[in-house]
């Protein structure tokens, strides 16, 4: 009988941690809802664009970026990204994780390097090897980007 109360001490521990895990969680889930409407307006405002000119940078609506300013709509994971995109700011600075608003140099650098490039930009900056090591030439590549858009066409055709 004497064990009870310590089981039952116990499961009340456990049990007020498990609460305050949920508390934090939710606290800072409230936060994020929170600083996401404030920071986004006001680095629109900062850099003077209207609601229509995000809309049109990060490819969604204006009735969206309203509801995402007001608070009455989360935008999606994808969204977050065009966002920060649009606004050159880091989503971290929009979910209230980071007070600096850009990227620092090394940061930049690191997202210069994942940036998309345009295949001629590929081909000047690099050697394109085949399988076996052998170097492709200019030409070889140039054969290769028409046969891409000869398949391509063909797709579009279908």
């Amino acid at each position: 009988m004497k064990s009870a109360p310590i089981r039952d001490g116990i499961f009340f521990v456990r049990y007020q941690e498990r609460c305050k895990i949920k508390k934090e969680v939710i606290e800072r889930s409230l936060i994020v809802m929170n600083v996401l409407p404030i920071r986004l307006k006001m680095l629109r405002k900062q850099l003077k664009f209207t609601q229509e000119d995000v809309a049109k940078r990060a490819s969604t609506t204006i009735a969206n970026i309203s509801g995402y300013e007001s608070g009455n709509q989360t935008p999606s994971s994808p969204m977050l990204l065009r966002l920060s995109n649009a606004l050159n700011c880091s989503v971290d600075y929009l979910f209230g994780r980071s007070d600096e608003p850009r990227y620092s140099p090394e940061q930049s650098h690191e997202l210069e390097n994942e940036r998309p490039i345009s295949v001629h930009e590929l081909v000047e900056r690099y050697t394109i090897l085949m399988d076996d090591g052998d170097a492709l030439t200019k030409e070889e590549v140039a054969e290769m980007l028409d046969y891409i858009q000869v398949r391509r066409k063909m797709k579009e055709k279908r």
